[in-house]
């Protein structure tokens, strides 16, 4: 759906783009094979972590992003670029970019729509509760830029 609605609208090679791999034999295989592939392209060692020049997020209701929810090990992920994230029956289970990948990304942009959010998004924009994983994701050198509809705002002081 997105290679539909925004990829193939774009000037962006081929050779740009990393799916994550699904359909593997377990969820752990499809993250190493994930990791992997953007290894080999950023050409990264142990260690490093590659440099997105955007990063795209939303937020959750209970400030979940990437996949990174809140209590979930693959928060204190400092060694793997990607991880597998086992939730429950109710949440299919996921792959997901480490905190330490996102943070090194040149710019990171949060997409929050909706007055749902505006809760937790009063919360992460306040540095109310650091433990939430969106309030996790701060550039080390990049920019951090949120892009907020009204709704989401209403909980926001000007």
């Amino acid at each position: 759906m997105l290679r539909e609605t925004l990829l193939q609208k774009l000037p962006i090679p081929q050779e740009n783009i990393h799916p994550i791999p699904t359909g593997k034999a377990s969820l752990e295989i499809s993250a190493t094979e994930y990791e992997e592939d953007l290894k080999k392209f950023f050409k990264v060692s142990i260690g490093q972590y590659p440099e997105f020049d955007l990063i795209l997020l939303g937020i959750g209701e209970d400030g979940h992003t990437a996949s990174l929810f809140p209590g979930s090990k693959a928060l204190s992920e400092r060694i793997h670029l990607t991880a597998a994230v086992v939730l429950d029956e109710v949440r299919h289970h996921r792959i997901t970019l480490t905190l330490p990948v996102i943070n090194q990304a040149e710019h990171v942009i949060f997409l929050v729509e909706g007055k749902n959010k505006a809760p937790v998004l009063r919360k992460i924009i306040s540095r109310e509760d650091p433990l939430l994983p969106a309030s996790m994701v701060q550039p080390k050198s990049g920019n951090l830029l949120f892009l907020i509809d009204r709704e989401a705002s209403s909980q926001l002081s000007s």
